[in-house]
């Protein structure tokens, strides 16, 4: 526990000070060796998970069942928001590679 922050509380008679404890985390345990290679290779498979799934869902509407374009233009912006909402959980598991 480590003391952050003194803090003043005002009572009828006088003025108190409590202490703010405030658990840090723990240091890594080893050095994280983030490599510029590492980093591009990673932030362009993030980039590929994401957009793929839109471009394709746009293809197959488009041209498969061919449908019009704004239908095709919703389906696949609909596709990118889902395909967004799980990219903070696609990013922590290839971080972790």
């Amino acid at each position: 526990m480590i003391p952050v922050q003194n803090t003043f509380i005002r009572t009828p008679n006088a003025w108190k000070t409590i202490n703010i404890m405030v658990e840090s985390s723990p240091p890594p345990r080893g050095p994280s060796k983030l490599t510029k290679e590492k980093l591009f290779l990673t932030s362009t498979v993030l980039a590929l998970l994401i957009s793929l799934p839109a471009i394709a869902i746009a293809l197959i509407m488009h041209y498969i069942i061919k449908t019009d374009l704004l239908l095709t233009v919703l389906t696949s912006l609909i596709g990118l928001f889902i395909t967004m909402g799980f990219s903070i959980k696609i990013s922590k598991k290839l971080s972790n590679y």
